[in-house]
């Protein structure tokens, strides 16, 4: 089972480094660029269901401590982890 830093570290090297192929691109700006690379919001949606993840509650955190807001998307197989 992978952790949450490990995670979040690697979602975020990869969005930067899809947001960094768009340099050079015409008609894309620099502030544009640099918007792109604060990621600010999160959908969780797994195969699966995401509540099953061990340390859900951890990974939510740490995206909230980076200001990263966070949608979590259920089919509510399992309300007690949900609350």
């Amino acid at each position: 089972m992978d952790e949450p830093e490990m995670i979040i570290e690697g979602a975020l090297a990869n969005h930067y480094k899809m947001i960094n192929e768009f340099r050079g691109v015409p008609g894309v700006s620099a502030e544009r660029i640099k918007e792109g690379l604060r990621a600010r919001h999160c959908a969780l949606s797994l195969v699966g269901e995401p509540i099953m993840y061990p340390k859900i509650n951890r990974f939510l955190n740490l995206l909230h401590e980076k200001e990263i807001s966070s949608f979590l998307v259920t089919n509510a197989q399992f309300p007690d982890a949900i609350r």
